[in-house]
């Protein structure tokens, strides 16, 4: 019981910590290099906090890359997951596997709402592009789920 008190906690970080390398690999693979060179400098090195760093992700241009956006998410997030409950011992997990889901559909609904809620008209062709984003996204977290719980 212990166990699992101590792993979903730490699985459910690991998979958003996951989700975010997931797609620093597949959307700027340089920036996820720079991220892992300055990052132990950033924690490490005393004054390093003020100086700060900027990640640059170009926005997707077509729906084949939000599709593989999206998969690489999902696959840092539920790999990240299952690493932590593995180590601690635990098998799949139904709770996780949806607490991810929702974690990740929560995500792209944010970003949606947040472009909606803007001051200025965005463009059409970005709105579309990213309530195309949001269904890929459920989509291929179900998907998601269903793997992560038959492995």
């Amino acid at each position: 019981m212990l166990r699992l008190i101590v792993a979903v906690p730490i699985s459910v970080i690991a998979a958003c910590l996951g989700a975010v390398v997931g797609v620093l690999a597949v959307a700027s693979p340089r920036s996820l290099l720079f991220l892992t060179r300055a990052f132990p400098e950033f924690l490490f090195k005393r004054g390093m906090g003020r100086e700060g760093f900027v990640i640059s992700i170009p926005l997707p241009s077509s729906p084949a890359v939000v599709l593989l956006r999206c998969i690489a998410r999902a696959a840092g997030a539920f790999g990240a997951a299952r690493l932590v409950l593995v180590v601690f011992g635990l098998g799949p997990l139904a709770s996780i596997a949806v607490l991810v889901a929702a974690l990740l559909g929560a995500w792209d609904l944010r970003r949606l709402t947040f472009l909606s809620s803007m001051s200025f008209s965005p463009p059409v062709a970005t709105v579309q592009l990213y309530r195309v984003q949001v269904i890929i996204g459920l989509i291929v977290s179900v998907a998601a789920v269903f793997l992560f719980l038959n492995t």
